[in-house]
């Protein structure tokens, strides 16, 4: 039974290789069952090996307990994949409920894969007709193909309250994306809801080699008397110049149809000028232009850096060290 049979947290975004703490059994087959002889309690763990076309390979563990009342019960997976193509995945999933009334699951995934790079494909398509050209010679991991790391985090709870009426549900959705071009995307979706309360919120974020940012972001939310309200933005920025350029909406909604609207923007000029900029549905407007006073290299809006592709590489150690299979079977190891 795990220390703590609890939901996962909220806005912990992604958790680390060295937090999941990957545990897949070495045999190939494994399959175990008992009863605490003191709790009562049952618990199993069981592993296996399955394959595949390509050189694919999965090698996973689950375990799980239960109480003898049925009151909480647990579930965990852990699996590793890869095929003769380069591809890598690490991943962990769990589930459970307990007696507060708290039931959740969560899953965590990293992979490593290859594609076709960007900045190479034309090269190759005027090249596709060289007769020096030898096909044993391309490689998933060779200079004309874009490496990636892709992180996420899908985490979903809910609680009802078995005295009351009450009950909470949440979710959240993170992901981040890494390319050996230097590009990087992130983003996260969550949702929830308290009653007649609810809320959904998205934000993302995309860096590309050239420092060029753009980050946006859109909320949304009700309460039990039916307004409703919400806000949104986007930025872009040039981390080399300092130009860069910023929007938003706010809003409300009233129950019997009444909307209040903001639109503002705001424009970073490579001189230091800044021009702020707006209107509402009470009238207001502005349009103003001041400098900053401070050196037009100087970012004005707070861009954030992400890893870098070698800082996400050092991070991805145990995905990058799954070992490649040249097994030609494609039976489970399993039974």
């Amino acid at each position: 039974m795990p220390k703590k049979l609890e939901p996962p947290q909220r806005d912990t975004g992604i958790p680390s290789e060295l937090d999941i703490n990957i545990d897949i059994d070495e045999e190939h087959t494994k399959k175990m069952k008992g009863i605490d002889p003191e709790t009562g309690n049952s618990w199993f763990r069981e592993s296996g090996v399955d394959r595949g076309e390509g050189g694919y390979r999965c090698r996973w563990t689950v375990k799980g307990g239960a109480a003898p009342d049925k009151s909480w019960e647990y579930r965990e997976t852990h699996w590793e994949k890869a095929d003769l193509s380069g591809y890598r995945e690490l991943g962990a999933e769990k589930s459970g409920f307990n007696e507060k009334g708290e039931t959740w699951w969560e899953t965590w995934r990293e992979l490593y894969n290859t594609s076709e790079s960007s900045s190479s494909s034309s090269e190759e398509n005027n090249n596709e007709n060289n007769n020096n050209s030898n096909d044993d010679d391309h490689h998933p991991l060779s200079a004309s193909c874009c490496q990636m790391v892709e992180r996420s985090a899908d985490k979903w709870a809910r609680h009802v309250d078995t005295n009351s009426d009450s009950s909470r549900e949440w979710q959240e959705k993170w992901w981040e994306r890494f390319s050996s071009e230097n590009t990087c995307d992130r983003g996260v979706e969550k949702s929830g809801r308290e009653n007649r309360h609810a809320w959904w919120e998205k934000w993302g974020e995309h860096y590309d080699p050239n420092g060029i940012s753009l980050r946006w972001t859109d909320k949304w939310a009700e309460n039990d008397k039916g307004v409703r309200w919400g806000d949104k933005w986007e930025e872009r920025l040039k981390s080399t110049s300092g130009d860069g350029a910023k929007s938003g909406e706010t809003w409300r909604e009233e129950p019997n149809g009444e909307v209040w609207r903001r639109t503002w923007g705001e424009e970073v000029f490579e001189n230091g000028e800044v021009r702020k900029y707006g209107e509402s549905t009470t009238d207001e407007k502005w349009d103003v232009t001041t400098r900053t006073g401070e050196s037009a290299k100087t970012p004005y809006f707070d861009g954030g850096k992400p890893d870098t592709w070698e800082e996400a590489l050092r991070k991805s150690e145990k995905l990058l060290n799954i070992q490649l299979d040249d097994s030609s079977t494609d039976e489970s190891d399993y039974e």
